[in-house]
């Protein structure tokens, strides 16, 4: 990973907001990568460099983005839920719809998925097949930014102020359990590091990896339940006085 001297540094498990926001800038670098594909696509075949390119952004989607989803949906949904502020049923309505951002997102990526692979695969793509491959793209581009400039401004200062430091330590546990659990990509650096900090008793197996990786990416379809799932089992508390209306790179 290059580090420019002036960075702000890698935030880690203990600030998970912050985490989810590098997230965010990982999302936008591999979705640019995507839309630089698509452009160079349309004038011919794919060099070696944009090749890599693609590869690193399809495998980049298809491992890390469902785990940013489930800290978002699921971690940082109890969470909030759990404090019991005035402020916790807008929130909880703001990730319900930022959900159906992610079920839009997950299907485009799908999409996007198979006719990347086929490209790296076969060497190119019809006209047609290319040119549905880059409006893929920019529909996709239009879903995140709105999205992830929501959750920067409105869900995670929400967050910030509502959340105690055992809550949010909660989160960031989840958080690494979920990425120990599910470390990416088998030969990426990342990978490597989560494999090496399980105890070798411990260490899931590429089987058990590769069962999570389908799980969470098919969560609509058979797995998780669903975001309003989610929110019918946590109770909001009782109130009597107030009515209650959400590389050493970590990916």
């Amino acid at each position: 990973m290059v580090v420019n001297i002036g960075d702000r540094p890698q935030a880690d498990f203990s600030q998970p907001l912050e985490l989810l926001r590098d997230c965010h800038r990982r999302i936008e670098k591999f979705l640019g990568a995507l839309q630089k594909v698509a452009e160079a696509g349309q004038t011919g075949p794919l060099d070696e460099a944009h090749r890599t390119a693609l590869r690193t952004a399809l495998d980049y989607f298809q491992y890390a983005a469902p785990r940013h989803n489930e800290d978002e949906e699921v971690s940082l949904l109890e969470a909030l839920v759990e404090a019991g502020r005035p402020e916790t049923p807008a929130a909880m309505n703001t990730i319900q719809r930022l959900a159906g951002d992610h079920r839009r997102m997950r299907e485009i990526h799908r999409r996007i998925d198979d006719l990347g692979r086929r490209w790296l695969a076969q060497g190119g793509l019809g006209s047609a097949e290319r040119c549905e491959w880059a409006e893929l793209v920019e529909a996709l581009g239009r879903l995140y930014l709105p999205h992830i400039a929501v959750e920067e401004q409105e869900l995670f200062p929400t967050a910030a102020r509502i959340l105690d430091r055992a809550a949010l330590d909660k989160i960031g546990q989840q958080m690494h359990q979920r990425r120990r659990a599910n470390p990416g990509r088998p030969d990426s650096r990342c990978a490597a590091r989560r494999q090496a900090e399980w105890p070798a008793s411990e260490r899931p197996g590429p089987e058990k990896q590769e069962y999570h990786r389908c799980e969470t990416a098919g969560r609509d379809e058979q797995h998780a339940p669903p975001i309003l799932e989610n929110i019918r089992q946590f109770a909001l508390p009782q109130r009597t006085t107030e009515m209650i209306p959400l590389d050493s790179t970590v990916d």
